[in-house]
């Protein structure tokens, strides 16, 4: 390998080795990724169309591996489809069957032709290296450059003196950058496609992911960024992937000196080898590990350290790892939107020749999909999960109760008693019926209900129960805060209660403040009448576009307002993505309210960069902030979901708590008198037009105690849902793994201030009650 990829990277150490990694990881992180995913998708539309519409049969392994060339030849090398190209394809093959062979240089041997399929690469590209250094010089000189390939970056770099490699050294470089891109990504994507013709359930989720990104295309619109962000579970089936067949079967390191290990010497010289699969295939790290199951990477910070390590691990990790990500999801997307497949050879196994290779190169019969066909495998998976389920916990003594009729469950009988606001009363006869602890299903998941204080405390406290929502809010929030667990959960959740906490809040209060006064002139005052909830919906949700996300009035809100509406209304609806239902709009929504705040969040990062913002601007700059401080490892898609779960959370909750307050007190004269009372005394002590202080709102305590008896009489939320992450028991009962258990809720300290100074000036302004 050495001999054929030259001085690279890996023939590195100290601080040569520091400063060509930071330069790689630069051109490979995700700030650099996001620019090629444009060129990406031309490489593999122009791939699709050329090798796969038209054809019934196709063999995936040499498409797989002729793609990954294309895109690294247009990413790293800058070299579009032609000749120069074709030449690489010549010869790459051979060098890579070479990388492992005997390094002994006789004729004709697999060394023997890597040997001078590497030296003419090198030739090729050294050539290319030069041109764009000669490019490089033309522009510096008038004042501007363009690293848009690794040359060009490799060679800016080295001018700013960041490093001192040769353009030899950078060849050398870009080989491995090629050897190492090529099989590995091309080995994935395969045993991605392998593993979706045997596993149709996971097909369906793929499918329904892929199909539902595309929908909020145009024509002939490319990905980006935004969409691969969204591609969450087909990352998770490709971990799996890498988990059960990884690409490459071990990882070699050589002792620079002699060292020691568990007692064992290890000479200077000698190779340390370590195989992936045996952690990887481990019973005690991954359970049934011969089962396909991308849920084992639902919660990442459950797999100890150094267990999963398709591409390796501490300071020689693979830098390449989300260029990775990027091109084989890309890949997956026009696969799994644009055809159906089945093996062409059932019987279908594979060698490792050094990495898996099917034996008859993975042949596949292809052809479009058939929406029909898509909408009947949606309605029967759910059936076939329902059978699934009951023969798999047979042996489990499950709560009693029934499961009801597969996705939909008790759904629809629940969410008709909350229409009629008889859910005290549905809950009191399911108690009645099954007693304080019953199974049911709702909202696509099976469910133990729980009831009492115990209950309460087992829900809250439980490590093994993770905070979470319906099937339908997971699909529409995407990876918040309600999806972690462990160390992942710790860190996400102090950071967001930082930016929640007294200390912070104190500075939103005119932000609030503001809010709530121009609402009231708006739409209150001169007015007769009105209607409390829509105009108690659309203040909340304005005071968090505020707060949180830095966005005052204008275009920006009234495009947010009305996605938003259709957002929440598909939280409580049945998660099956069928066109024009709840659920289906509410997804569509949820897709343009990421893009628009995702947008928002990258300006906020860039403003924070060069010093245009403070880092308790808004929620972006803040989670962000402490991003770049290591507090957490988010990135800005995942702190723009957790912005969207706070939106959702406060929105529904603060609005309703508002809307019967006011319910109340128009019943409650004398509770209205003492409110009016303690608000006109704060409003006193103010100066015209003066916005309310945290003193203030901290006066405001039998506002709070009316609040808190609304909230007793008529909770906001009807309950809560934990998602138990392993088995567990609960007063002799069994609660699978993957169950929901349903609790009810409270309130929050955001929700108080908003109540606050809503009170505050209603009360003022003496409104009377139709």
């Amino acid at each position: 390998m050495n001999l054929l990829s030259g001085r690279n990277i890996l023939m590195l150490s100290g601080e040569e080795l520091k400063q060509v990694r930071g330069a790689l990881q630069n051109f490979l992180s995700p700030e650099m990724v996001i620019r090629y995913v444009s060129k990406m998708d031309e490489e593999v539309r122009r791939h699709v169309k050329v090798n796969w519409v038209g054809h019934k049969t196709v063999k995936v392994l040499p498409l797989a591996k002729r793609l990954t060339l294309d895109i690294i030849c247009s990413v790293i090398f800058g070299q579009e489809a032609g000749s120069v190209r074709e030449v690489l394809a010549t010869d790459f093959p051979a060098m890579v069957k070479a990388a492992l062979s005997i390094p002994v240089k006789i004729p004709f041997t697999r060394f023997s032709r890597g040997l001078s399929a590497s030296q003419r690469i090198r030739k090729l590209l050294r050539g290319i290296a030069r041109e764009r250094e000669m490019l490089l010089q033309q522009q510096q000189a008038h004042g501007a450059s363009a690293a848009d390939n690794f040359f060009a970056y490799m060679l800016a770099l080295r001018a700013e003196g960041a490093h001192s490699l040769t353009v030899e050294d950078i060849v050398d470089n870009a080989i491995f950058l090629l050897i190492a891109g090529y099989e590995t990504t091309s080995v994935l994507i395969t045993f991605m496609l392998w593993h979706l013709d045997k596993e149709p359930e996971v097909l369906a989720k793929i499918t329904e992911e892929q199909d539902e990104i595309a929908r909020n295309k145009g024509p002939g619109d490319a990905l980006t960024w935004d969409d691969v962000s969204r591609m969450k579970y087909t990352w998770k089936v490709a971990m799996e992937t890498l988990r059960t067949i990884p690409p490459i079967f071990g990882s070699f390191r050589t002792a620079t000196r002699d060292i020691e290990y568990q007692g064992y010497h290890i000479p200077k010289g000698w190779m340390v080898f370590t195989a992936q699969s045996v952690t990887h295939l481990d019973a005690s790290i991954f359970p049934e590990p011969s089962n396909f199951d991308p849920a084992r990477f639902e919660n990442n910070s459950s797999i100890p350290p150094y267990c999963f390590v398709p591409f390796g691990g501490g300071p020689r990790m693979c830098p390449g790892n989300e260029f990775a990500r990027t091109e084989t999801l890309v890949t997956m997307h026009y696969l799994v939107t644009q055809f159906r497949w089945k093996l062409c050879c059932k019987e279908e196994s594979y060698k490792k020749d050094p990495s898996p290779t099917p034996l008859l190169g993975l042949p596949l019969t292809c052809k479009p999909p058939q929406k029909q066909s898509a909408l009947l495998l949606a309605l029967f998976i759910p059936i076939l999960l329902h059978l699934v389920t009951r023969r798999k916990y047979a042996s489990y003594n499950l709560p009693s109760g029934s499961l009801g009729f597969p996705l939909i469950g008790q759904t629809i009988s629940l969410l008709r008693a909350l229409r009629k606001n008889t859910d005290y009363q549905w809950y009191q006869d399911r108690i009645k019926k099954y007693g304080p602890v019953s199974k049911m299903s709702v909202f696509g998941s099976p469910t133990v209900l729980l009831t009492g204080p115990a209950a309460n405390r087992f829900a809250f406290c439980n490590p093994d129960l993770i905070f979470t929502q319906t099937k339908a809010l997971n699909a529409l929030v995407g990876r918040s805060i309600l999806m972690l667990s462990g160390e992942e959960l710790k860190h996400v959740r102090s950071a967001v209660q930082g930016y929640l906490r007294p200390e912070m809040v104190t500075k939103y209060i005119w932000k609030m403040d503001k809010e709530v006064r121009r609402h009231i002139d708006l739409h209150w005052v001169g007015q007769k009448t009105l209607t409390v909830a829509p105009l108690a919906k659309r203040l909340t949700f304005n005071i968090t576009c505020s707060v949180f996300f830095g966005e005052e009035a204008g275009p920006i809100r009234e495009a947010l307002a009305t996605d938003f509406e259709a957002l929440v209304k598909a939280t409580l609806s049945i998660p099956v993505n069928i066109p024009f239902t709840k659920f289906n709009k509410g997804l569509s929504a949820s897709w343009r309210i990421r893009k628009l705040l995702s947008r928002i969040a990258r300006e906020r990062e860039a403003a924070l960069q060069q010093g245009r913002c403070s880092s308790t601007d808004d929620f972006f700059t803040y989670m962000i902030a402490l991003r770049s401080e290591g507090t957490h490892l988010l990135t800005v898609e995942d702190i723009v979901d957790n912005a969207i779960l706070l939106l959702t959370a406060g929105y529904e909750t603060t609005s309703v708590l508002i809307i019967f307050l006011l319910r109340y007190l128009a019943n409650e004269p004398d509770i209205l008198g003492n409110i009016t009372e303690e608000q006109e005394e704060i409003a006193r002590n103010k100066g015209p037009n003066e916005p309310l202080t945290w003193d203030d709102v901290s006066r405001m305590k039998y506002t709070w105690k009316v609040a808190m008896e609304t909230l007793r009489t008529v909770p906001a939320i009807f309950g809560s849902f934990r998602t138990a992450i392993k088995d567990i028991e609960y007063q002799g009962y069994h609660i699978p793994k993957g169950w929901q258990i349903s609790v009810f809720l409270s309130s929050n300290s955001v929700v108080s201030l908003n109540i606050f100074l809503v009170a505050h000036y209603n009360q003022v302004g003496h409104l009377a009650f139709c």
